[in-house]
């Protein structure tokens, strides 16, 4: 199965910033060879909520997490839009990992699946998201 989480905080634009998040996911689908029906059975969870916010803890995040399984595809168009927490997205990713569930972000591609400079890449960047989301509260 294909989840697709997506999340905006209260400050945006729903509709746009989720057209948006949508939008990505769809054309990263079509690219990695995904068909039309797999796209068309997609299940979407939509958040409104702050990414330094615990997944677990957010109300589509939670549900997400309590309906993954093995096989699974779980796409978002950001890292910053899944987590602006590095605790919280490198324990998901070891959690995915270990559940072998695959976590497909279109900014940055397969952090489940990928090398020791990958993972030096997403933490890197989920380290600047997360001081960013920090300097936004100060």
């Amino acid at each position: 199965m294909i989840y697709a989480y997506l999340r905006k905080s209260a400050e945006e634009n729903a509709d746009k910033s989720f057209e948006r998040q949508r939008s990505r996911i769809t054309e990263t689908l079509y690219q990695g060879g995904h068909s039309e029906e797999e796209i068309n059975q997609v299940i979407y969870f939509e958040d409104i909520s702050s990414g330094s916010k615990l997944l677990r803890n957010r109300d589509k995040g939670g549900d997400l997490l309590r309906k993954i399984k093995k096989g699974d595809l779980i796409i978002c168009s950001h890292l910053d839009r899944f987590s602006r927490n590095h605790y919280d997205l490198i324990t998901n990713v070891e959690k995915f990992k270990r559940m072998g569930v695959n976590l497909l972000l279109c900014d940055v591609g397969s952090v489940t699946e990928s090398d020791s400079m990958g993972r030096i890449f997403y933490q890197v960047l989920s380290i600047v998201a997360e001081w960013y989301s920090t300097s936004l509260s100060e």
